[in-house]
């Protein structure tokens, strides 16, 4: 009898321990913080992972609803969240001194991955020129096109077969960037299935390129920055800029 207690206890106590690992799962998602200025990694910079967004919440870095995961960037702007499995989503938030805040809603929590936008940027309105703006639109462009065209490399037929099935805007865009003068190597980062990496690298440069515009203080704003471009980027950064966001799963 003492034996069969000793084992009912064991048996108990090990399901008790197996359910609250279950519970407490957690998914990491990892990126770096960086000056769309001149690439430099921002150190000591804040990444916070939300529930949800608080429309009402204002200030230079203000809190939103019930905090998931809170960081700090290290020497070379890195972070990681690490946000419970039972949150299927999540609300990111970057800030850092000197810089405007950046909001990315919709973030996906369903397995562990790197942020996306990867790398975040960030812009210093303070201190950013006409020029910086710039250079950081025609990095987010050429970074796009860098990674279209390893995407269409490692999988022609997928990359075609992908390409030809999104909406008229979207392949427009493809086109558009995949033209450009590479800026950068090919990211890791992008998920090499080429639907949900069209989808992410969109989703990065849409991101990016609507952060850039709501930084109004820059001095020159951002539509003298546009009129750099050709008429056929012009028409593909519009449309970025009022993309929706969709989660890739």
């Amino acid at each position: 009898m003492v034996r069969w207690n000793a084992a009912v206890v064991l048996l108990a106590t090990t399901g008790g321990l197996a359910l609250a690992q279950t519970q407490t799962a957690r998914f990491s998602h990892s990126g770096k913080l960086v000056d769309a200025s001149d690439g430099h990694a921002i150190v000591g910079g804040q990444a916070k992972a939300w529930r949800a967004q608080n429309p009402n919440a204002s200030g230079p870095c203000p809190a939103h609803t019930d905090l998931l995961s809170d960081t700090q960037t290290g020497k070379v702007g890195q972070f990681e969240f690490q946000i419970s499995s039972t949150q299927p989503t999540y609300f990111a938030q970057y800030c850092a001194n000197g810089y405007a805040t950046k909001h990315e809603p919709g973030n996906d929590n369903n397995s562990s991955g790197p942020v996306n936008p990867d790398p975040v940027l960030l812009i210093n309105p303070n201190t950013a020129s006409v020029d910086d703006m710039y250079q950081a639109v025609d990095g987010v462009l050429g970074q796009a096109g860098s990674d279209l065209r390893q995407l269409a490399r490692k999988d022609p037929n997928g990359f075609s077969t992908a390409q030809e099935s999104l909406p008229g805007e979207d392949r427009n865009a493809v086109m558009e960037l995949a033209g450009r003068r590479p800026s950068g190597a090919p990211r890791g980062s992008v998920p090499q299935d080429p639907r949900a990496g069209i989808n992410w690298i969109l989703n990065d440069a849409a991101s990016n390129l609507t952060y850039f515009s709501g930084a109004v203080q820059v001095r020159g704003g951002f539509n003298p920055t546009l009129q750099r471009f050709s008429d056929s980027e012009r028409v593909a950064i519009a449309w970025l800029l009022k993309r929706p966001r969709l989660v890739a799963r």
